[in-house]
């Protein structure tokens, strides 16, 4: 080694400064490369004496966990009613059902001002292909308050025939797509025939499409909330205009769905659905 060192030094006597440079760099080169391979050597040996686990000659698929089941789908078909049910300041049934089953469930509000029967049926195939990937659990279906306008009235008017027959078709399209879905209706609410300017709405009218609406429930064996009964002699403390739902009268509306789902379809009540994100 002291012969080697001198030589090392004499070598670098002869060399320019600039010489000297490069010739320390290959020198830490040629040490390193002579360290790596002595370090894959040691390696080599402690493999084949089983005292290390040799690399994979592949990256192996990393084991995912199971993802978790979708949250329920909770789809609310319905006209203004429904519609004006998302309104936070009104204290909206749709609004205080979300707030029920935030992170448990989604509660999706499809209410169209103004819309009948007829107006919904040709779009739920629109509707199953919107829904195909993630089925609705449980449909809340509110119709039959425009359907109920006098005849004349309004181009809403919707026969009592017809209104039968475009509510089982409703129910029947999402049935025959998505089997496992469940149902919950509700009927026309009343109407307060002293405060609606337009007189199209007739309380009696409302109860009339009422008794149809439990009547398709009942042949399609689903629950129904009644709302126009229950309601009756209510209408100045629970509507806003004569027609449409108040604070009051969306918390009773919220109540009796809580109720009708813990009765029917307790696995679908918010304590009986897991926490997600």
């Amino acid at each position: 080694m002291a012969e080697l060192e001198l030589r090392r030094k004499d070598k670098e006597a002869s060399l320019l400064p600039a010489q000297r440079l490069g010739w320390r760099r290959c020198l830490i080169a040629a040490c390193l490369v002579l360290a790596g391979a002595a370090i894959g050597a040691a390696a080599g040996a402690a493999v084949s004496a089983g005292l290390a686990t040799p690399l994979p000659s592949k990256v192996e698929e990393a084991t995912m966990a199971p993802l978790p089941k979708p949250k329920p789908l909770l789809l609310m078909i319905g006209d203004s009613i429904t519609q004006q049910a998302s309104t936070v300041s009104l204290h909206g049934f749709q609004a205080l059902l979300a707030e029920d089953y935030i992170r448990r469930a989604d509660v999706i509000n499809r209410g169209r001002g103004g819309w009948t029967t007829r107006n919904y049926l040709p779009t739920v195939p629109a509707m199953v292909q919107e829904w195909a990937a993630r089925p609705p659990s449980l449909v809340i279906l509110e119709l039959g308050t425009n359907d109920a306008t006098r005849p004349n009235a309004t181009d809403q008017y919707v026969p009592p025939g017809e209104y039968k027959a475009n509510l089982e078709g409703i129910v029947q399209g999402f049935v025959d797509a998505f089997p496992a879905t469940k149902f919950l209706f509700l009927t026309p609410a009343v109407s307060d025939d002293d405060m609606f300017a337009h007189q199209a709405h007739l309380n009696a009218r409302a109860g009339a499409y009422a008794s149809l609406c439990m009547e398709v429930a009942g042949r399609l064996h689903f629950p129904v909330v009644d709302l126009w009964t229950l309601l009756q002699g209510k209408q100045k403390e629970v509507l806003s205009d004569g027609l449409h739902l108040n604070v009051l009268g969306n918390e009773f509306v919220h109540n009796q769905i809580m109720a009708a789902i813990a009765s029917s379809y307790p696995e679908l009540t918010p304590s009986a659905l897991p926490v997600q994100l």
